[in-house]
């Protein structure tokens, strides 16, 4: 996921000003994704086999919370298994 995290504004359609990550524990990365002048904090919590991703929606773009929801959930699928082998 860290080497990954580089790639994030192509999966984000409009462009993105800035990403930002870290590691606080060896199962949880924080990441301040920046676009449209507006700081959008994720929490991704990482199981054996399950992400789960936590994003908090600052101001206007809660208006649009469902369909942020639906690209996350494709775009963070694609973007976690880009580049492992089918079997």
């Amino acid at each position: 996921m860290a080497s990954c995290v580089g790639d994030l504004p192509r999966h984000i359609p409009g462009g993105i000003a800035s990403v930002t990550s870290s590691w606080p524990t060896v199962d949880r990365m924080l990441v301040d994704v920046t676009s449209m002048g507006q700081v959008i904090p994720c929490t991704l919590d990482i199981e054996d086999d399950l992400v789960r991703a936590s994003v908090t929606l600052p101001g206007m773009l809660g208006l649009i919370a469902g369909p942020i929801e639906v690209l996350v959930r494709q775009r963070g699928e694609d973007l976690l298994l880009e580049g492992q082998v089918s079997r």
